[in-house]
């Protein structure tokens, strides 16, 4: 068996750091890492560019005008040298283990599994709502799932299944679950192992956290039409039950006893409001969501485009 590990990058400088010597450790070694930058300004492609390492480094780059999540993967997977396993790997999650790769690659030795997805825990940095988030997403039992989902933070997938489906370039988020959705309607098998994690950090402000949920609301609806109903009541009830679940997460994990409740205030706020938006206020045409979804970074000191944050059209 080999692998090809799948990184998308968009100034990631500090975190590759961490990554590429954990990458190294890896017990299993007979894998690649195919690389796609789309538009660094921070030296990340430099950095994956100059590394010094017997792991083969493939690099490629996409036009910040072209992006979109499927198709940056799909632009990565077609430069596999091995063609047998796919893995998605967030340039911003950690491998906690030296076995992580095995760990997530034994699983295919079913062989009506199609897709692994693994574990994501919060980082040392991370809000202590989205590690509470990722805690209720991912939990310790390893198993077949009876519904389609997957996470490409963490994500291993066969090059035959990627080959037959591809990913959907059209959607603003969540193209992993969409993914998913056509492996388990062609009778493809998706495993969870809770002992391939890795910590997954976000170094978001508030409103990039409003941006990325309503983006992902956006595309569950374009996924699943016509069936999540999320109005203004549905908003509140999720901000008040979620910040219960938070205090709750926070007195169980006393390294985040410092955190502030005004911080997790801030946090739900902004998920819920960016799913209320996403899923009420969708973008339409394709230039608003390359602007407000893919150039967060470029728009970001400009008033006059969050003059439009909200009702974004």
């Amino acid at each position: 068996m080999k692998a090809s590990i799948l990184i998308r990058c968009l100034n990631e400088l500090e975190n590759l750091r961490i990554l590429f010597p954990l990458l190294e450790s890896q017990t299993f070694k007979d894998f690649e890492i195919i690389f796609i930058d789309s538009g660094s300004t921070d030296g990340s492609f430099e950095f994956v560019k100059n590394y010094k390492s017997e792991i083969p480094i493939i690099l490629e780059e996409i036009d910040k005008s072209m992006f979109s999540f499927g198709r940056s993967l799909n632009m990565a997977a077609n430069k596999s040298t091995y063609r047998d396993k796919l893995i998605s790997l967030s340039a911003h999650c950690f491998p906690t283990s030296n076995e992580w790769l095995e760990k997530i690659l034994i699983n295919f030795k079913t062989p009506e599994v199609e897709i692994v997805y693994g574990k994501q825990i919060g980082n040392d940095n991370s809000w202590l709502s989205e590690a509470s988030h990722l805690n209720m997403w991912f939990g310790e039992k390893s198993e077949i799932k009876k519904s389609a989902f997957a996470n490409n933070g963490n994500c291993a997938f066969t090059y035959k299944t990627w080959n037959s489906l591809k990913f959907n370039e059209d959607l603003t988020g969540c193209e992993d679950i969409e993914f998913a959705q056509r492996v388990m309607n062609k009778g493809g098998l998706i495993f969870y192992s809770s002992s391939a994690e890795v910590r997954h950090y976000h170094d978001e402000k508030s409103k990039q956290i409003r941006n990325r949920f309503r983006r992902e609301a956006q595309a569950l609806n374009d996924i699943f039409p016509n069936s999540i109903e999320y109005k203004l009541t549905d908003l509140l009830k999720s901000i008040f039950n979620e910040i219960k679940i938070d205090i709750n997460y926070k007195e169980e994990n006393k390294y985040y006893s410092n955190s502030s409740l005004i911080k997790v205030f801030l946090y739900r706020y902004n998920k819920n409001l960016g799913h209320f938006l996403g899923i009420n206020y969708p973008i339409k045409s394709k230039k608003s969501i390359k602007n407000k979804y893919y150039s967060y970074e470029d728009n970001k000191k400009n008033v006059e485009h969050f003059k439009k944050d909200y009702f974004y059209k």
